[in-house]
């Protein structure tokens, strides 16, 4: 008896294994296009290990309050996964400096005593600080997504994606240019983010406007960016990202 139940379980197991599989959104393979894409938004990754940004953010908070809803914004990234962003109200004084790198995140306020520090994506973060970690996807404009050891493919509705490191990044590409990307992550919900305003920086076009939304929250973000500045890989370990100044405090 104890073997039919056995049995029974088995079978059930493998039902439920096949129904499932059935159910999950199947990715159609690359193209050879499709491929030489990520082929260059790799070797893009590759020569430029640090990039930085200026910019002026203005956010809809949805009603509720937000401690700084507009400020200049400078913001670095350091490959692989390093990220700061530092705000300045219109007096070019610092408001908030997050950083962010190796999957947690510190936000410092005027009074530095008071930071606040934890896991990038983690359930309940507030939205400031979930808006702050989405726009590490700026470099994704810019350069191209990361696709890594992920898994990359189409969707039966054309979108690409990306599925890797606990999340999946639907991406809407024009040739290599990224137009748009959607971060899905179990803990955090949603992120969108909209590129335009497309212009050459070097050798490169980057988004000088991007949209970004935060479903679960009602909050989104309009960035407009100055300046674009990307530091070529040295053939030694990469130093800091590359500094930019407010022109506020520009000498």
């Amino acid at each position: 008896m104890r073997r039919a139940a056995t049995g029974l379980a088995l079978a059930g197991i493998g039902l439920l294994s096949v129904l499932l599989s059935a159910c999950a959104p199947r990715l159609t393979p690359l193209t050879a296009d499709g491929l030489s894409v990520t082929r260059i938004w790799d070797d893009n990754r590759d020569r430029y290990r640090a990039i930085s940004a200026l910019a002026d953010v203005a956010v809809d908070a949805g009603g509720a309050d937000l401690p700084w809803p507009e400020f200049t914004a400078v913001f670095a990234y350091h490959a692989p996964d390093r990220v700061a962003v530092t705000g300045f109200n219109p007096l070019g004084t610092i408001l908030f400096t997050y950083e962010a790198g190796d999957g947690r995140y510190t936000l410092r306020g005027p009074d530095p005593e008071r930071a606040r520090t934890g896991k990038l994506g983690a359930r309940g973060a507030d939205p400031e600080v979930r808006m702050l970690g989405a726009l590490v996807h700026l470099v994704d404009g810019v350069l191209g997504p990361e696709t890594g050891e992920g898994k990359v493919g189409v969707t039966p509705d054309g979108r690409w994606e990306v599925r890797r490191h606990g999340e999946t990044v639907d991406l809407a590409v024009d040739g290599a240019r990224v137009e748009a990307v959607e971060v899905r992550r179990r803990a955090a919900g949603a992120v969108a983010l909209d590129f335009g305003d497309w212009r050459e920086v070097g050798p490169l076009e980057a988004p000088h406007r991007i949209l970004i939304t935060l479903a679960s929250s009602r909050l989104s973000a309009e960035i407009r960016v100055q300046e674009w500045r990307l530091e070529d890989a040295p053939d030694t370990a990469a130093g800091p990202a590359p500094a930019l100044t407010t022109a506020r405090n520009s000498p």
